[in-house]
């Protein structure tokens, strides 16, 4: 029985390969986190650069809007003054 469990066995390739396909699974893992982690803070980094722009935006309408305005009425003034 000595003699039995002094001779190495011949390993079967679950065994061979079990350190490697842990490695591999637990690396498969980890990227997926890191890929899901990243993904995650690009979208909201997007989605606050998207609130920020749809802001700029408004402001910029609504000051062209006012300015128009604006023009409107001081181009009546001037027209009203030409004609007095």
């Amino acid at each position: 029985m000595a003699d039995e469990t002094s001779e190495p066995t011949e390993p079967t390739p679950w065994t061979r390969y079990q350190k490697t396909i842990a490695v591999l699974v637990v690396g498969l893992f980890i990227s997926c986190g890191i890929t899901s982690f990243i993904g995650t803070i690009l979208f909201w980094i997007g989605s606050a650069l998207s609130a920020v722009l749809i802001v700029i935006l408004v402001i910029v309408v609504r000051r062209h809007e006012k300015n128009k305005r604006g023009d409107v009425s001081s181009d009546r003034a001037e027209n009203a003054e030409r004609h007095d």
